[in-house]
C-alpha cells in the first residue's frame, strides 16, 4: 500500500519510541542462516550492465525464497526483543506493532510471494487458504473485515502497458477538450473513447480551464489508470505491486519505502535494496501471456490434445459468451501499440514521482532516460522469437521453439495483441457482491472487471474465493452485469456447460520444464 512522506515521518517518530536493540548476529557456525537467494543484493546502477535473463532468473529467486528472521521477514508485531509475534493471518490492531504502523491493514502473513501466487504454478493464483483479511480502515473491528482472493500475475507486464497507453489517450483527449473551449469561449463535452473502442465515460473542459469529471466512468476523476488489484486502486504500475507487496504480505521491506531504518523492528535493515526490487519487477512483468487449451493442443499435443468433441464444445462456447452479452466487459482482446516495458516507466504517472523517504528516484538509479527495457513481444522467459504464423509452424517439427506460440502476437505495425479478456474499467456489480464497507472510496459493490485469461485454472474465483465453480461465479454477477447473467441462466444446461469448457479453455501455462510447481 502506497503512503505519504508526512505519514511516514509520524510512523518513525512513533516506532522509534519502543526501539530496541536486538541481537540477530550470524555466524558460518550456525546450522540455520539467511534464506535470501542471491550472493548478494543487486546494486541498482548494475542493472542494465547485467544480461536480461539474469536480472529475470534473480528475481524469480527473490520471489520464490522462504525467507526467514535473518532476512528479516514478518514484522515485529508485539514488539518485544524476542518477536513472540512475527505472523498474522488476520488483522491485530490489538498488537502494538500492527497498530503502530498506519499503513498496515493486514498481514505479514506468510514467508515467500509463492505462498499465496502458487496455483498451477508460481507467479499464478491462490486458493481460499490464502485469502488475505484486511481491516481497511483499521478499525480493528471483524464485521469490517475484507478478504482478497489472491490473482494470478501472468501478463502482468501488459496490463501496465496497457493502462499506460490509456492513460495517455484519455490525458490527451482532455487536453485538446481545454483548447478547443479556450478558443471556442464555451464549454466543450467529448467522449473518452480510447482506441481500443472503450468508453470512460465523458468529460466537459471549461474556457476556465477547469474540468467537469462527473460523466468519467470505470476510471478515477484523474483519467489515470490503476491496472491491478480487484478494485482498480492505489498503484498504477507494477514495481509498488511488488516491492511493497513483499512489505505488506512477507514484511521484507524495499529501502526505497523505509530506506536504511528497520521499521519494522524485527532487528534487520535493508531487506530488499532498489535493485533487487528492479529485478522482482522484471520477473513479474516477464511472466508469460495466458494461453489457451485450443492452442495447447495445436502447438503442443501430446498431454494436451483436445478431442473434436472437446473443441467443438469450446468454440460453441465462445459463440455463446459473446451472444450472451459477456463480452461487453470481458472484451476479447485489445492492441497495445508499444509492446517495450521500460522499468522505470517514461510516463510520469506509471513511475514513482518520489520516493516514500523523501528521495529523488533519479538518485538511487531510478532513472526514466535510462529504464531496464524488455519488449514483450520476444519475452525473454520464453524466446526471442515473436508469435508469428511461420514460428507457430516451424514450432511443430523444431522442439526447441515449439511455445514461441505462447508470444504475444505481432501486428505488421509493431503493436502486438493482448488477449486479456476485460476493458480495464470498474462497474456496479450489485448488491451480492457489496461488501460491508468500501475500502477505496469507488463503491462497496464497485469492481475492476477481471480479466479472464487464465481463468480455467485459477480457482477458486471472485475476489474473495467464494466461488468453487465458474458456474457460480456467473451467477452471482449483478448490477451492470444482471443482463447477461440471466441470459446465461436461461440457457439450456448443455449450452451452460459449453459456456464453462470456453471459460477453461482460458489457462496458465509455463513452458520452463524446470519451473517448480507446486505442491498443491
Amino acid at each position: 500500500m502506497i503512503f505519504n512522506k508526512s505519514r511516514l515521518i509520524a510512523a518513525i517518530t512513533l516506532l522509534m519510541s519502543v526501539a530496541f536493540t536486538a541481537n540477530v548476529a550470524w555466524s558460518q557456525s550456525n546450522a540455520e542462516g539467511p534464506a535470501f537467494p542471491l550472493a548478494d543484493h543487486i546494486n541498482q546502477s548494475d542493472i542494465n550492465n547485467l544480461p536480461l535473463k539474469e536480472v529475470i532468473r534473480s528475481g524469480g529467486k527473490l520471489f520464490s525464497a522462504e525467507y526467514n528472521k535473518y532476512d528479516g521477514v514478518g514484522a515485529n508485531l508485539s514488539l518485544d526483543p524476542e518477536v513472540s509475534v512475527r505472523f498474522t493471518r488476520y488483522p491485530r490492531m490489538d498488537l502494538p506493532g500492527f497498530a503502530a504502523n498506519p499503513t498496515r491493514i493486514s498481514g505479514p502473513n506468510a514467508q515467500s510471494c509463492t505462498s499465496c501466487h502458487n496455483i498451477p504454478f508460481d507467479g499464478a493464483a491462490g486458493d481460499a487458504g490464502a485469502n488475505e483479511i484486511r481491516d481497511p480502515h483499521r478499525t480493528g473491528d471483524p464485521t469490517k473485515y475484507i478478504q482478497r482472493n489472491p490473482l494470478h500475475l501472468f501478463g502482468s507486464g501488459a496490463l501496465q502497458l496497457l493502462a499506460e497507453q490509456v492513460t495517455r489517450e484519455l490525458a490527451s483527449i482532455r487536453d485538446a477538450a481545454l483548447v478547443e473551449a479556450q478558443t471556442k469561449g464555451q464549454a466543450v463535452t467529448v467522449d473518452l473513447l480510447t482506441s481500443n473502442n472503450v468508453s470512460y465515460g465523458k468529460l466537459t473542459a471549461n474556457p476556465s480551464g477547469t474540468v467537469d469529471t462527473s460523466a468519467v466512468e470505470g476510471i478515477d476523476a484523474d483519467l489515470i489508470l490503476r491496472p491491478y488489484l480487484w478494485k482498480g486502486g492505489f498503484v498504477t504500475f507494477l514495481r509498488p505491486l511488488v516491492a511493497l507487496g513483499m512489505d505488506l504480505e512477507l514484511g521484507i521491506q524495499a529501502e526505497e519505502a523505509v530506506g536504511p531504518l528497520d521499521l519494522d523492528f524485527d532487528g534487520v535493515a535493508n531487506e530488499l535494496s532498489v535493485g533487487d526490487a528492479t529485478a522482482a519487477t522484471a520477473y513479474v512483468a516477464t511472466l508469460p501471456r495466458p494461453v489457451t487449451k485450443l492452442e495447447l493442443s495445436r502447438y503442443l499435443g501430446g498431454k494436451h490434445r483436445l478431442s473434436r468433441s472437446e473443441k467443438m464444445s469450446i468454440k460453441r462456447g465462445k459463440k455463446l459468451f459473446g451472444e450472451l452479452g459477456c463480452t461487453g466487459c470481458h472484451r476479447p482482446a485489445m492492441k497495445l501499440q508499444d509492446p517495450v516495458f521500460r522499468e522505470p516507466s517514461p510516463n510520469p504517472e506509471h513511475r514513482y514521482p518520489i520516493l516514500f523517504t523523501g528521495q529523488d528516484p533519479v538518485d538511487v538509479g531510478l532513472d526514466p532516460d535510462n529504464p531496464l527495457e524488455i519488449d514483450l513481444s520476444t519475452n525473454p522467459q520464453i524466446g526471442k522469437i515473436k508469435n508469428n504464423e511461420g514460428c507457430k509452424k516451424l514450432g511443430r517439427y523444431w522442439p526447441k521453439i515449439s511455445h514461441c506460440f505462447m508470444q504475444y502476437e505481432s501486428t505488421r505495425d509493431g503493436a502486438i495483441v493482448v488477449s486479456l479478456y476485460g476493458d480495464l474499467k470498474r462497474h456496479d456489480m450489485g448488491p451480492g457482491l457489496a461488501e460491508a464497507v468500501d475500502d477505496i472510496g469507488t463503491g462497496n459493490s464497485v469492481w475492476k472487471t477481471r480479466e479472464l485469461w487464465g481463468v480455467g485454472n485459477t480457482g477458486p474465483w471472485l475476489h474473495d474465493g467464494r466461488a468453487t465453480t465458474l458456474d457460480e461465479a456467473i451467477l452471482w454477477h449483478g448490477g451492470e452485469a444482471m443482463q447477461a447473467r440471466n441470459n446465461y441462466n436461461d440457457l439450456l444446461q448443455e449450452q451452460k456447460n459449453d459456456v464453462v469448457s470456453f471459460l477453461k479453455n482460458l489457462v496458465l501455462h509455463y513452458p520452463n520444464p524446470y519451473h517448480r510447481i507446486a505442491k498443491h
